[in-house]
């Protein structure tokens, strides 16, 4: 039996830089097909301009970072979210083992903090039993001091750390 179906062309997902992990879960094409959104494992939006009668695609855009936690038994859900007093801005964690810091008005993330490392910048072993990140690096509560100079994050393990939003 013949194919009606052959490659026009090839996306790299690999270009998806920032991608947590770039392994394709959805697709969209705009109504002018000009465009592809690619939705990631990683839980991002990328859009990717396209040129059908040139069988190319352009440079990817991310329009939006999630968390995201490669965990096996459990979900990949943000647990800890907290909005500054003053700010457009508010703070989420999650067992993707990072603090995200989001701009509220443009529905943008403005900064990422790896909670993969310890005090001294040292990184955090993965837990050797289940080969996922340690439970004292995975987000499950936040908090923002009222004059938003200090985060509190609690971990799965039940420790608490304590960031100035000024250096993160």
């Amino acid at each position: 039996m013949a194919s009606n179906y052959a490659v026009l062309f090839a996306i790299d997902c690999n270009q998806f830089a920032g991608s947590v992990n770039s392994q394709v879960r959805g697709i969209s094409l705009n109504a002018q097909k000009t465009q592809m959104f690619v939705g990631t494992f990683g839980h991002e939006v990328w859009r990717v301009p396209i040129n059908m009668t040139q069988r190319n695609s352009g440079a990817a855009e991310n329009l939006i970072y999630g968390h995201y936690a490669p965990l096996m038994k459990d979900n990949n859900e943000a647990w800890g979210l907290a909005v500054f007093q003053n700010k457009d801005c508010a703070v989420t964690v999650s067992d993707d083992s990072t603090l995200r810091v989001w701009d509220l008005a443009n529905h943008k993330m403005m900064k990422c903090v790896s909670l993969l490392v310890d005090a001294k910048g040292a990184n955090i072993p993965m837990d050797a039993t289940t080969q996922e990140n340690s439970k004292s690096t995975m987000g499950r509560s936040v908090d923002i001091s009222l004059n938003g100079a200090h985060c509190a994050v609690g971990l799965r393990d039940g420790s608490l750390r304590v960031y100035n939003t000024s250096t993160w």
